[in-house]
């Protein structure tokens, strides 16, 4: 669903570089963790207090962005930092920064479900190998959905990209490393599974 432009978003990102800094400006301490499609930001801001380390979330939608950030602020939490861009436009200057994550996670993200907008999915193989590129050694990329049909769709990508499952389940449990999104907590209030997958580079065993 798209969302409705906020006019205080664009100042407030300019008004707090602290919280949206330049990849150029960008500092990360170690470990890294890399959230793709943040959104409002529920996970990260559930995640960081539990689990330290430095975390950079993504989110193209420049309102959306805003929201998460000022949740931050409003929470004191400092850990993370929040970049309004695409992954796709933002992917070579991370590799170029040297920022390299010991997870990314991938949580809801649009299913796409029409065939001729399959391209556009995060979890193809070239994204999926793009990411796998911005991995710590031992790192993983960590994906939830509810849908059935992008699920099976992203097994068969991380084969093309022959990456290693590590962990996949079909009716998933939150775990101490892991936190609840906002769509996740409405999905679960209804009942819908939740398909999780684990990856990291290597050959696959799908």
């Amino acid at each position: 669903m798209r969302s409705r432009k906020k006019k205080w978003a664009d100042p407030f990102i300019l008004a707090h570089p602290e919280l949206f800094p330049s990849v150029e400006t960008l500092k990360l301490g170690s470990p890294s963790y890399l959230e793709i499609g943040c959104g409002k930001g529920d996970f990260l801001l559930q995640l960081a207090p539990k689990q330290p380390g430095s975390y950079l979330a993504i989110e193209k939608d420049h309102s959306v962005c805003a929201v998460a950030g000022r949740k931050a602020l409003n929470a004191g939490i400092s850990a993370i930092s929040f970049l309004p861009l695409d992954f796709d436009d933002l992917l070579p200057k991370l590799l170029e920064s040297g920022h390299r994550f010991r997870a990314i996670y991938i949580n809801f993200p649009d299913p796409w479900p029409k065939l001729r907008h399959h391209k556009r999915r995060l979890t193809t193989a070239e994204r999926l190998l793009s990411m796998a590129a911005l991995l710590d050694e031992g790192g993983e990329i960590r994906f939830k959905t509810d849908n059935a049909d992008l699920f099976a769709y992203s097994l068969e990508q991380a084969a093309l990209a022959k990456l290693k499952v590590i962990k996949r389940d079909d009716d998933y449990e939150v775990g101490e490393d892991d936190a609840l999104t906002e769509y996740e907590k409405q999905f679960r209030l209804y009942g819908i599974p939740i398909h999780y997958l684990a990856l990291a580079k290597g050959e696959p065993n799908l």
